[in-house]
């Protein structure tokens, strides 16, 4: 598992050790930006590449995983399988954009 404090650093981290990278977990809300904007320049580099957001709102957008917040380490464990076990897909657009879209 790897681990970053903000977005900047997970752009870093993902691009060092992308081939090892089967998920990203993110915050919605993080340090720094955001978990969508994350996403989005994730998926530039990966279009396939697994998400599950973390949020206090429910509700998945546009094919990707939520966990809502409070979660147990159970529920986060399950969504973490069901995500991986998902077939991964191309994704065209933001996905800032899409959530804009849908709320």
């Amino acid at each position: 598992m790897l681990t970053a404090d903000n977005a900047e650093s997970a752009i870093s981290l993902y691009k060092e050790h992308q081939s090892a990278v089967g998920l990203l977990l993110t915050d919605v809300e993080m340090p720094n930006g955001n978990g969508l904007d994350l996403a989005d320049r994730i998926l530039q580099l990966e279009p396939g590449l697994r998400i599950l957001f973390m949020s206090a709102l429910d509700g998945a957008r546009r094919g990707f995983g939520r966990v809502v917040k409070p979660f147990t380490q159970a529920q986060l464990i399950g969504r973490v399988g069901e995500a991986l076990a998902s077939r991964p897909e191309s994704r065209g657009g933001s996905v800032a954009a899409s959530v804009a879209k849908s709320e």
